[in-house]
């Protein structure tokens, strides 16, 4: 009698949930389609009155379709998305957690920038989608883009949801990841952090990643896809590791 095809034959490949960034849709990561992954870029609901970041991003990771039986799920998140990611693992139990140009704190935002993100809950959304007309101005904080770079990101911003930038900025300042990745990687879910070295928002200095992007700032994944990619496949041993100075923990 014929064996049953083994369970992981169904799912020959991982899915990838990613988390946008702060009021962004899944078309940041458009250069991650590429990736030999079944990707998923959850679309953010508008956010509860008294909502913080961890039952907001729990309330998202039930709508998400958790792992199958042999099915290796992984979750991932650019800046605030990054923090969502991290809540939701709590929920879905993945294999392994993506964390981009983010800290797991709201201590590691820049001091510079920690005023802005407080003041937003004072704009209306009218006010808030005037103020995104300085967009191509400030570019310059998210990294070195070229235009094809900068037209991904300038593309983002009609489809901006300004209901949940005006609660995110507070939200993620207040965020603490109770536990820190301690606390996930003793229940089985590896995390694994890329960060920039120039990055404006979440300064270098602010964070502990495993690895460095060199010249690359806060949009990391759009300026430096290459790298991400890289980085991505080869911790979900999807491809090989290059060989790198145990000193020199950069891509």
């Amino acid at each position: 009698m014929p064996q049953e095809p083994l369970q992981e034959s169904i799912h020959p490949r991982p899915r990838l949930v990613l988390f946008s960034g702060l009021g962004i849709d899944g078309g940041v990561f458009v250069r991650q389609r590429t990736l030999p992954v079944r990707l998923e870029t959850p679309t953010y609901p508008d956010p509860l009155p008294e909502e913080t970041l961890p039952t907001y991003a729990v309330r998202l990771a039930r709508q998400i379709r958790p792992p199958e039986p042999g099915e290796a799920l992984y979750l991932g998140g650019l800046s605030f998305g990054a923090g969502v990611a991290l809540e939701a693992a709590r929920v879905l139990r993945p294999s392994g957690v993506f964390i981009l140009s983010a800290g797991m704190s709201g201590k590691a935002i820049s001091r510079y920038l920690a005023p802005a993100l407080e003041g937003v809950r004072l704009m209306t959304p009218w006010q808030l989608r005037q103020a995104l007309r300085l967009t191509p101005l400030m570019l310059r904080m998210v990294g070195r883009a070229d235009r094809s770079a900068r037209e991904i990101m300038l593309s983002l911003v009609p489809r901006v949801n300004p209901r949940l930038c005006i609660w995110g900025g507070p939200a993620i300042l207040r965020w603490e990841f109770e536990g820190g990745r301690a606390s996930l990687e003793a229940a089985g879910v590896r995390v694994h952090h890329l960060h920039g070295e120039i990055d404006y928002i979440v300064p270098l200095k602010n964070v502990h990643p495993d690895c460095v992007v060199p010249g690359a700032g806060h949009a990391l994944n759009v300026t430096h896809a290459a790298a991400v990619n890289r980085y991505i496949t080869q911790n979900m041993g999807l491809t090989p590791p290059r060989p790198q100075r145990p000193h020199a923990p950069t891509l």
